[in-house]
């Protein structure tokens, strides 16, 4: 089912195309972070560069900024719940940080990540 809703009992969902391989994995009381890593290719090119999604309980903020509500400013207040996982726009090229580990508390969120001289 593509049902996206409330669930009682852990399910098993398809990973969304583009996410690459999971690194890491965090949850908060009612939000998850997922720091995910597109594989290099055959010939060692391609980008190290990790992208960090959000969704769950967005009330407090936890979720950050999606690319969608980036380009919306601040004059519009952000959705409280973020049913789909969703990139989070200050680490997305072509910002100079990269994110490197992720962790997620009751309602909060963090994630470290260095300063690229390349973006």
């Amino acid at each position: 089912s593509d049902d996206l809703g409330t669930r009682e009992f852990p399910t098993r969902l398809q990973q969304p195309q583009g996410w690459g391989q999971v690194v890491a994995i965090e949850c908060g009381a009612s939000h998850t972070l997922c720091l995910t890593q597109l594989p290099m290719d055959a010939t060692g090119r391609g980008t190290k560069r990790s992208t960090v999604w959000a969704w769950g309980s967005a009330a407090a903020g936890q979720c950050g900024r999606s690319p969608s509500e980036a380009s919306l400013g601040e004059a519009q207040a952000p959705p409280q719940r973020r049913c789909a996982p969703e990139p989070l726009a200050d680490f997305l090229a072509p910002s100079p940080y990269w994110p490197v580990a992720v962790a997620a508390g009751r309602s909060h969120s963090a994630v470290l990540a260095y300063l690229s001289n390349s973006a």
